[in-house]
C-alpha cells in the first residue's frame, strides 16, 4: 500500500520525479508524458523487468512509470491522463468481474482501446503455463489487446538480483555454455576405428578415479536437453592403477574426453605436482583425441573463481597444454537452478522485450507526428529522428535530450523536450575512486578533441548502495569503469575481493558491450603482455566490455596526451 510520502493530497500515488538536475540539459514536462507504464504491485519479477526498460526508455523523455496497488483504485484514474498504457503485472487468475486487476484492465480498455494498450504478464511457471495463459487470453474479454508473456526462467535472466543463489546460477550457466562451445566444433567425424555411431554427435567419456556417484550430476547434465544436439552418449570410465588396458580401450570408444577430479580426495593434484593422479592419463587423452576434445573438471571447490583457476593453471600447466579448458565447480553452483536458466531461448526473449520497446517507440513517433504541425507553425522544425535501439546484448539507449526553445516558453507557456538528432554520447565514469584521481580523464573527454562525439561527461561514485548505481547508469549512453592501481591491487572482477563484478555486468546488460570500456590507471607497465594477462585472469572484462585501456603512472598532462588516441579509437 502506498505510504503518506508516496501519495499527493488527493491520495493518488506520485509520479516519479523527472525534473532534470541543474545543467543536465533536459526539459521534462506534462506535455511529453503521453505513455503510462503501470506496474501492478511491486513483485520482485515485475520490478526486475523495470530495470532494463528504465535504461532503454527514459521516463523523463517519454512518459511516466507508476506503481499501482490493487487496493488503491484512485491510482487507476491516472491512466486516463495518458494516450496509451503498458500494464506490467505478475501472473493472475481473474476470478470474477470484481477482481481488481480485471476492473483496471476494463477501465483502460474502454478509455484507450486495444491499439493503445499492452499487457505484460510475468511469473509464469513454464512454457506450458505460458501457452495456457495465451489461450485463456484469446478466449477472454480482451483478445484484441496485445499480450506479452514471460516465464519465471526468462525473468531470472532479465533480473539484476545479486543474491548468492542467483550469482551461483549465473556462474554455472556461463560454465555450461562454455562446455557447449567446446563440444559443438567436435561433433564432426572422428578417426576412431572402434566408433559405432549413426550421428555426428559426440560420445563423451568421463574419466576419473572416483565412483560414478561422485559425478552423477555431470552425467545428468550431459544427458539433458541442454546437450541433446551435441552428445549421443555419455560413458563413465573408471581409472585404476591396474586397468591401463581398459583405459586405452575406453578412450578408443570415445570422441570427447572429460577428466574429472574432486577436491574431496583431499588435494587438487591432477598433474605436475607431487602425488599427481592423472599425468599419464591426461597425456594419453590429449594425444589420442586431440587437445580441443579434452576438458578437465575439478569439483567440490569452495573457491571456483577465475583467480583460483589461474593459480591452478600456473602450478599445473599440463592442464592448459593438453586440455582445451579447465572448469572449476563449487557445490553451490552445481546444486543451483542453473539448468532452467540455460533452457531460455535468449533470442526469443530479446524479441519479446523488443515488442515492449517498439510499443513505446511507436507511441513516441505517433505523438510527435500529432503535435509536430502545431509547433512548426511558430518555431523551427522539430527534429523527428529517433535512433533505433539494436536488440540483444549490444543495446544502446535512445537519447532524446535537447535544449528548450525560447519561443516555446514565451508562446505556449510550456516546456518541451526537443529530440536531438545528434549522435553525441552522454558518458558516465563509474569508480570507487574519488573524482580527483581521474579528473584528467574527465577533462580529456570534455575537451575540444572530443566535442563531435561527447555531449556530456558525468562522474559517479560507486558505493555499496547498488540501487543508486542502477539509477546512475540510466543517465548515460556510454559507461567507463575506472580503477586505479593506487588502491593496492588490480581487482576489477573475477578475483578474490574484486570491486566491480556486479557493476560491470550491469553496465553491459543496460548499455551493451560496445558502449562499455574499462580503464585501469597508475600502472608501472602497460604492455600488450600485461593487458593479455589481465584479460586472461579477469575474463569478464573481455566478455562484458569493448576494450581494456591501461594507463601508465605519469602526470595528468602526460596521461591526457598519451590516452587521446586510445579513447578516440573506442568512441569513434
Amino acid at each position: 500500500m502506498a505510504t503518506a510520502d508516496d501519495v499527493d493530497q488527493k491520495g493518488i500515488p506520485k509520479v516519479e520525479d523527472s525534473t532534470p538536475t541543474p545543467g543536465a540539459g533536459r526539459v521534462c514536462t506534462d506535455i511529453i508524458k503521453h505513455l503510462g507504464v503501470f506496474c501492478w504491485g511491486t513483485n520482485q519479477h515485475v520490478m526486475a523487468l523495470m530495470d532494463p526498460l528504465r535504461g532503454i526508455y527514459d521516463p523523463c523523455e517519454s512518459g511516466s512509470i507508476l506503481h499501482v496497488c490493487p487496493d488503491n483504485e484512485s491510482a487507476w484514474n491516472r491512466a486516463d491522463g495518458f494516450s496509451s498504457v503498458v500494464i506490467i503485472c505478475p501472473s493472475q487468475t481473474f476470478k470474477g468481474p470484481e477482481d481488481p486487476l480485471r476492473r483496471f484492465l476494463g477501465s483502460c480498455f474502454t478509455t484507450h482501446g486495444p491499439d493503445n494498450m499492452m499487457v505484460v504478464i510475468t511469473d509464469l511457471e513454464d512454457t506450458e503455463s505460458e501457452k495456457r495463459q495465451i489461450a485463456e487470453w484469446k478466449e477472454g474479454e480482451y483478445p484484441r489487446c496485445p499480450l506479452l508473456t514471460l516465464t519465471e526462467a526468462e525473468m531470472d535472466v532479465i533480473s539484476t538480483s545479486d543474491t548468492d543463489d542467483v550469482y551461483a546460477e549465473r556462474r554455472m550457466a556461463k560454465k555450461v555454455n562454455r562446455m557447449r562451445e567446446i563440444l559443438q566444433p567436435c561433433t564432426g567425424s572422428s578417426g576412431n576405428n572402434l566408433q559405432r555411431r549413426e550421428t555426428n554427435k559426440a560420445i563423451v567419456g568421463i574419466f576419473s578415479r572416483e565412483a560414478d556417484s561422485q559425478y552423477s550430476w555431470l552425467v545428468d547434465l550431459l544427458q539433458s536437453d541442454v546437450f541433446m544436439d551435441d552428445i549421443a552418449e555419455v560413458r563413465p570410465c573408471r581409472i585404476s592403477n591396474n586397468g591401463w588396458q581398459q583405459f586405452y580401450q575406453d578412450v578408443c570408444w570415445c570422441t570427447f574426453g572429460i577428466l574429472y577430479h574432486t577436491r574431496n580426495r583431499g588435494r587438487i593434484n591432477v598433474t605436475d605436482v607431487n602425488g599427481s593422479l592423472y599425468d599419464e592419463e591426461l597425456e594419453h587423452l590429449s594425444s589420442r583425441l586431440g587437445k580441443k576434445k579434452v576438458i578437465v573438471v575439478i569439483d567440490d571447490l569452495s573457491d571456483s573463481s577465475e583467480q583460483q583457476k589461474a593459480n591452478i593453471l600456473r602450478n599445473q600447466p599440463s592442464i592448459m597444454n593438453m586440455a582445451e579448458d579447465l572448469f572449476l565447480i563449487s557445490h553451490e553452483e552445481k546444486t543451483s537452478s542453473y539448468q532452467r536458466r540455460l533452457m531460455v531461448d535468449r533470442e526469443q526473449l530479446r524479441s519479446k522485450l523488443q515488442m515492449v520497446i517498439e510499443k513505446m517507440r511507436k507511441n513516441k513517433n505517433d505523438y510527435k507526428k500529432n503535435i509536430g504541425g502545431y509547433l512548426r507553425r511558430t518555431m523551427h522544425q522539430i527534429a523527428s529522428h529517433i535512433p533505433s535501439s539494436p536488440s540483444g546484448e549490444n543495446n544502446e539507449k535512445s537519447q532524446l535530450y535537447g535544449e528548450k526553445s525560447k519561443d516555446e516558453k514565451e508562446n505556449f507557456g510550456v516546456e518541451f523536450a526537443l529530440p536531438s538528432s545528434s549522435k553525441k554520447k552522454s558518458i558516465g565514469i563509474f569508480s570507487r575512486s574519488s573524482l580527483s584521481e581521474y579528473s584528467w580523464l574527465k577533462t580529456l573527454l570534455e575537451s575540444q578533441d572530443f566535442s563531435d562525439q561527447v555531449r556530456s561527461v558525468h562522474s559517479f561514485y560507486v558505493s555499496n548502495d547498488i540501487s543508486k548505481f542502477y539509477q546512475d547508469v540510466t543517465r548515460c549512453a556510454y559507461g567507463i569503469l575506472y580503477h586505479s592501481r593506487n588502491r593496492g591491487r588490480i581487482n576489477v572482477t573475477d578475483v578474490t575481493d574484486s570491486l566491480y563484478d556486479k557493476e560491470l555486468e550491469y553496465l553491459y546488460s543496460i548499455l551493451g558491450k560496445k558502449n562499455v570500456v574499462v580503464v585501469i590507471d597508475d600502472l608501472e607497465a602497460t604492455s600488450d603482455a600485461m593487458k593479455g594477462e589481465l584479460l586472461r585472469t579477469q575474463g569478464s572484462i573481455e566478455n562484458l566490455a569493448e576494450d581494456l585501456i591501461l594507463v601508465k603512472d605519469t602526470s595528468p598532462e602526460e596521461k591526457m596526451r598519451a590516452m587521446k588516441d586510445a579513447f578516440k579509437k573506442v568512441l569513434y
